[in-house]
Formats: C-alpha cells, structure tokens, sequence
C-alpha cells in the first residue's frame, strides 16, 4: 500500500458513497494526510461549515476541485462566479 502520509483523497473518487463529512472521517480513519474537496460538496454542506470542518480535521488541503466550470449567461455574470470562487479558495486556503 502507498505511504498514507503522502497521499490525498481527490473526494471526486467517493462522492457517490461519501458526503465530505464521510471522506473527512475516512482520510482520518485510513491515516490519509491531504484531501481535495470539489467545489459541489462545499456548497452542499455549506462554505463555512466545510471550511470549519477542514480546519478542525488537520488534514492538508492540496487542492480545491471543479474549479473550471463558471457558466453564466453574460461576462457578469461569470465574473461574479470568479469572484465568489476567489473568496471561497482564499478561504480553503486558510482553513
């Protein structure tokens, strides 16, 4: 098996079975050091609750998924989902 202490969850893979509460407790109990939430989950739980929830769990955050995707009808639009994506990966960031 890889060294758990250098791997990370990319939440991705169990998103199906797992809410991020779930893949929090499962990096916990398989001694995974890193996890990489998607954008999605942090929306369902709600930004400051997941961002409490990261910081509480002393796991490192190595990325912020599902980035890429900023639909919107005009450039206002997306750049109002740029600039609510800036805020949230600033405070993941930080957690």
């Amino acid at each position: 098996m890889a060294d758990a202490a250098r791997t990370s969850l990319n939440t991705i893979t169990t998103h199906r079975q797992w809410n991020l509460t779930q893949a929090v407790d499962g990096c916990l109990r398989h001694e995974l050091q890193g996890i990489a939430p998607w954008c999605f989950q942090l929306k369902e739980m709600g930004s400051s609750e997941a961002i409490r929830l990261l910081r509480e769990s002393g796991l490192t955050i190595t990325g912020l998924c599902g980035a890429g995707m900023l639909p919107g009808p005009d450039t206002a639009t997306r750049r109002a989902l740029l600039a609510r994506l800036s805020r949230l990966r600033l405070a993941v960031k930080h957690a």
